[in-house]
């Protein structure tokens, strides 16, 4: 499993912001999560391949997470990279964006896309947005010719905090948890399931069975006997399961608080730090998180890996660094001294592996 930076590209002034999209990468498939206006621009740049991407996750409707969806799709299908169809998820009204921008610039697809779109509580919504956003059922409701009937998901309730189910079934499981932001802006949480553990061929001898059509039996659960007449079950020849791994990537959150009870023991917390631990009050009033901030929610889950991303663009590289200014380097120096040594900050392209749990 690889999660792939790829920044915003040409379409920011400021150099590396790493803000608007990542790619996880798992067992051959492609997931985006996020969209920004250079996004294209990034992926040609990667080794990533734009038309094996088979799922989009859009974490919230702001324009740097999501402008470049239209243009990414028309683009796939322009040079025919793919044909299998496209699931996207994302908060309601992403449907009605895509069947406008699609729509009114006539764009055909070679594939089929579907959208699945989560209902937000009602308090997720803010009186300045809430016409804007709260879209209205009959409001758009022609599909785009290349549009398969997609859904919607209402939430449902954990230790009091709401959540969103996406993917039931697969290797990787997929929820979504509820942020505090100006407009609705969600969590994604990726599970991957539990790896059973190896065969003890020693203990399997021992009670005179073999490797062959036994072992089958006994990874499901079915209680064999030995040529002794002893009852042997998956716990007396089986090491442990093993962890599946836990990936969440946050949209932009002041308050990431309500994804606790979903996100314990995650192995990489993907979490927004916008502005320095001196201007929280400004990074509160706009939506957004400080290091500390970040880091403290990271050591409440207990997250093995924080990885900090969505730098304002206040804030140059280490490199290019003027005197008496910020650097990404800083906001990183800030949120180790809160969270530790496991903390990482993002960049353009930059790679990184998530290893199988031991």
């Amino acid at each position: 499993m690889e999660i792939t930076f790829l920044g915003t590209g040409s379409a920011y002034p400021s150099p590396k912001r790493a803000a608007s999209s990542l790619v996880l990468r798992y067992s051959g498939e492609l997931w985006m999560f996020d969209c920004g206006e250079g996004t294209q621009t990034q992926l040609m740049k990667s080794p990533l391949k734009a038309g094996k991407i088979n799922r989009i996750f859009i974490t919230h409707l702001h324009g740097d997470h999501m402008y470049g969806i239209s243009g990414l799709l028309c683009t796939i299908s322009q040079s025919n990279q793919r044909d299998g169809p496209v699931s996207i998820y994302g908060p309601l009204g992403l449907a009605k964006y895509l069947r406008v921008t699609l729509g009114l610039s006539r764009s055909d697809l070679c594939f089929r896309f579907r959208v699945i779109e989560m209902v937000p509580t009602p308090d997720m919504y803010t009186e300045d947005n809430d016409r804007l956003c709260n879209i209205p059922e009959d409001d758009v409701t022609i599909r785009h010719h290349a549009e398969d009937e997609g859904m919607k998901v209402d939430a449902q309730m954990r230790d009091g905090v709401p959540y969103w189910t996406l993917i039931e079934e697969g290797p990787l499981k997929v929820r979504a948890g509820k942020l505090e932001h100006r407009i609705p802006s969600f969590g994604f949480i990726i599970e991957e399931d539990l790896v059973p553990g190896k065969f003890l061929v020693d203990k399997l001898e021992s009670f005179g069975l073999s490797r062959g059509p036994v072992c089958q039996q006994l990874m499901n659960g079915i209680t064999v006997t030995s040529p002794t007449g002893v009852p042997v079950t998956k716990s007396d020849v089986m090491g442990p399961d093993i962890p599946g791994r836990k990936v969440v990537i946050c949209g932009d959150s002041s308050n990431s608080s309500y994804l606790a009870p979903l996100v314990q023991n995650v192995d990489v917390f993907v979490h927004e730090t916008t502005l320095q631990n001196s201007m929280e009050e400004m990074a509160v009033e706009r939506g957004h998180s400080t290091p500390q901030m970040t880091a403290e929610f990271a050591k409440q889950v207990n997250a093995k890996m924080l990885i900090i991303t969505h730098f304002s663009q206040r804030y140059t590289e280490s490199s290019k660094k003027a005197e008496d200014s910020y650097t990404v380097a800083d906001l990183l120096k800030e949120t180790r001294e809160s969270f530790g040594e496991g903390c990482e900050a993002a960049d353009d392209l930059k790679t990184f592996v998530i290893k199988t749990n031991k």
